[in-house]
């Protein structure tokens, strides 16, 4: 696949947004790879109340390159904007399950309250 000359507009991924039910999309600033050309980070409302981030472009051509599960959409909808200010940097934060990585997240509770700190294991 040879690079779009540019990358797709923010109206262009607000109408993909809106034919596809999914709250938002941000552009990732640069391309990740030269075949997967520009990508975009998309909040996607999963079961009631939880939601994903998927790393993606603006066809099913391009397909899904990562998806970051969160029990809450508030959360996943905060971490992508979160993400969004670092520049894409790394990983966003408050994610449980990662694809394709098999990753998971438990985070800890420390004096009755919701913590950054977690464990990670990798299941199968």
């Amino acid at each position: 696949m040879i690079l779009p000359e540019r990358p797709p507009t923010q109206n262009e991924i607000n109408a993909f947004v809106i034919e596809n039910n999914y709250i938002f999309g941000l552009l990732l600033p640069r391309p990740v790879t030269r075949e997967q050309g520009y990508q975009v980070a998309f909040v996607v409302p999963t079961v009631p109340g939880a939601a994903t981030i998927k790393i993606g472009g603006l066809s099913q051509r391009e397909g899904i390159s990562e998806t970051y599960y969160y029990d809450n959409l508030l959360d996943c909808m905060a971490a992508a904007a979160a993400w969004h200010e670092t520049g894409f940097d790394g990983e966003p934060q408050g994610w449980v399950r990662h694809v394709p990585s098999n990753r998971r997240r438990t985070y800890l509770v420390r004096e009755g309250k919701p913590s950054t700190y977690y464990e990670e294991d990798i299941r199968p």
